[in-house]
């Protein structure tokens, strides 16, 4: 299998000899790429390189979210459900009054809609952690 490489790729070939000589490989690189400063010799530290154009472009750190919209939907829609729920029961059937029952049978009512919601499209653990969490 014979490689035929085109012109513009000619100078990018190994041109060291026989006995390896790394001078004559860094002469040749400095010969293809124009800057010796921004080649690495063979002794230079990888961490002393400056760093490419294109690398520094694209070493963005993604943002990393901590509730996706599925998580907020569940959170405020049992929120709301919870608060209905209670209203409905708490003053209508059983009239009662009074705001800390109110709120107690609320935060009740909101644990029990997010375990349920949370349970219905995750697996135990997370429904637990979220449960946790919202404690």
């Amino acid at each position: 299998m014979s490689v035929t490489l085109t012109p513009e790729f000619e100078d990018e070939r190994d041109t060291t000899d026989a006995a390896g000589d790394a001078s004559a490989r860094a002469a040749a690189d400095v010969a293809a790429h124009g800057n010796a400063a921004q080649r690495r010799e063979p002794d230079q530290p990888i961490a002393e390189q400056e760093p490419r154009a294109a690398e520094t472009a694209d070493d963005v750190p993604r943002v990393l979210r901590s509730r996706t919209v599925d998580d907020v939907a569940s959170l405020v829609g049992s929120a709301v459900a919870a608060l209905g729920f209670t209203w409905i029961v708490y003053e209508h059937i059983f009239a009662w009054s009074g705001v800390l029952g109110f709120v107690a049978c609320t935060w009740a009512a909101f644990l029990a809609f997010y375990t349920t919601v949370t349970m219905m499209g995750n697996p135990r653990p997370v429904v637990v952690d979220r449960l946790a969490s919202a404690v």
